[in-house]
């Protein structure tokens, strides 16, 4: 009669490290395959919003998405502060939609930790485009948008610190100061088509790299509906973006304690990041070489 040996010891130690040493061996290929899916999910979504937008733009005399960095909305999109109070309210006595004298401007917008994309409604009465409230999708965690011109000379590398907010009036000049119309040009940007349905051209503006040529505008509900912070809300004076740099964020940011005059970073995105150009008239990605 046969009486089945148990494993010794060194054995299971033998079993246990090979394990391991399979384990360590296949978690750098996993989490390149998690990052490449990533890109590619980032790409496809990229790919529809700039395919609905055309379409659009031939339909409806042009057309536009903003690439945002997320922020903190209620359940009907609009922005929230710190506090929680939304920056537009339902006015049950006139049943329409106004300003929340609550919403504290200086508290907001509360920054999320990805990118999404934002229809923008081309203008009907009056020069401004209209953020769409329900129309946002987002992109995958990780995975970050930048637009083509970050990488330009005339781009003021400041604009890599998130801190740093877009100013209306003077570009090369960014601000510090954090309102509910702040926006950072390297983590927020837009891409316009013309009634055509091609990517549009860019003009000189500012004496940098320029601004669309429709020179749009764009009024957001999402951020206030108070007439006094109209004129912060309507001009947004950068180029329409013709190409896209996408770039591993956690990677990019680990740079930021060691990279105070922002070299690294530029050379970061020079090097690591996936530049994609959009084809000006049928709206696709095309693969750019580093």
């Amino acid at each position: 009669m046969w009486h089945r040996q148990a494993f010794t010891l060194i054995e299971l130690m033998v079993v246990v490290g090979i394990i391991v040493l399979l384990a360590v061996i296949a978690v750098p290929s996993v989490g390149s395959i998690l990052a490449s899916n990533h890109q590619t999910q980032a790409m496809q979504t990229l790919t529809g919003a700039l395919t609905v937008a055309q379409a659009r733009a031939e339909n409806r005399g042009g057309y536009a998405i903003r690439i945002e960095r997320a922020f903190a909305t209620n359940k009907y999109g609009f922005m929230l502060d710190t506090n929680g109070n939304a920056s537009v309210s339902w006015n049950t006595d006139t049943r329409a939609l106004e300003y929340n004298g609550n919403f504290a401007p200086a508290n907001a917008p509360v920054w999320l930790d990805y990118q999404q994309i934002r229809f923008l409604q081309p203008p009907v009465k009056g020069p401004y485009y209209t953020p769409a409230l329900d129309e946002v999708i987002p992109l995958p965690k990780g995975v970050w948008l930048a637009p083509d011109y970050a990488v330009n000379s005339a781009f003021n590398p400041a604009y890599y610190d998130s801190n740093k907010y877009g100013n209306p009036v003077d570009p090369t000049t960014p601000l510090t100061v954090r309102d509910s119309t702040s926006t950072n040009p390297f983590e927020t940007f837009t891409i316009v088509f013309n009634q055509r349905g091609e990517v549009i051209e860019a003009r000189p503006m500012y004496g940098i790299n320029g601004a669309p040529s429709d020179n749009y505008q764009y009024q957001d509900q999402t951020q206030s509906l108070d007439s006094s912070l109209i004129g912060q809300l309507t001009s947004y004076p950068y180029p329409s973006a013709r190409g896209v740099i996408m770039y591993d964020r956690e990677k990019f940011l680990a740079l930021a304690n060691s990279d105070p005059t922002y070299e690294r970073r530029a050379e970061f995105l020079a090097k690591n990041g996936r530049p994609l150009y959009i084809n000006r008239f049928l709206g696709s990605l095309v693969e750019g070489g580093k």
